[in-house]
């Protein structure tokens, strides 16, 4: 434990060797965050001390060729311009370290929404569904097809800039957000949880 009273940091690593790598769970600014990948673990560039706090547009995207695009019949309108600001600021930051965007796909983020409804819904923060699913598992059986993947979750947040921020902290969230071998991201927030699924 690090810190007094509401600033504390707790730091607990629990790691998995078939399709899971290492995870981590923070306590930090009332948020509690877990990442876990598949597939091969790539170095990333250092991160230039850059202001983490600039501003990213939250209008809604209508441009249905930008990176975070999500189309007007998705969801509400709060959920929707959620993720596609995390969207923007996950994108911001692999712009930073000298990555292409990430593209923003409806069958992603419809993955990582009812996983993240489901958390909320049953009362459970955790990589696996009470059926034991993980993000592989639910994607897959959505029909997605990929080699290198990963999830970042996390609850206690009701900011996309605040939850990037938070993942972009932490070593095993940071390492997904800036892995060269993800092409495709989903998104997915409620109620202050947050789903990052991403694929090659």
């Amino acid at each position: 434990m690090f810190g007094h009273g509401p600033h504390r940091l707790i730091l607990t690593v629990v790691c998995t060797f078939i399709f899971l790598g290492c995870g981590d769970a923070y306590e930090a600014k009332y948020a509690h965050l877990k990442a876990t990948q598949l597939g091969s673990k790539n170095p990333t560039t250092p991160l230039p001390e850059n202001n983490r706090n600039e501003e990213t547009s939250t209008n809604t995207i209508t441009d249905p060729r930008a990176p975070c695009y999500l189309p007007d019949t998705y969801q509400s309108f709060e959920i929707r311009t959620q993720v596609q600001s995390a969207c923007q600021l996950t994108n911001k930051e692999r712009e930073i370290n000298e990555l292409p965007p990430l593209k923003l796909e409806l069958i992603h983020s419809s993955v990582a929404q009812e996983h993240v409804e489901d958390m909320v819904n049953n009362g459970y923060f955790d990589h696996r569904d009470p059926d034991g699913n993980g993000f592989r598992e639910r994607l897959l059986s959505s029909g997605v097809s990929f080699s290198f993947g990963g999830e970042n979750i996390a609850y206690g947040v009701p900011l996309a800039q605040e939850v990037v921020e938070l993942w972009m902290n932490s070593g095993p969230h940071r390492q997904n957000i800036l892995n060269n071998k993800h092409n495709k991201i989903g998104i997915g927030y409620y109620d202050t949880y947050w789903v990052q699924v991403f694929t090659d």
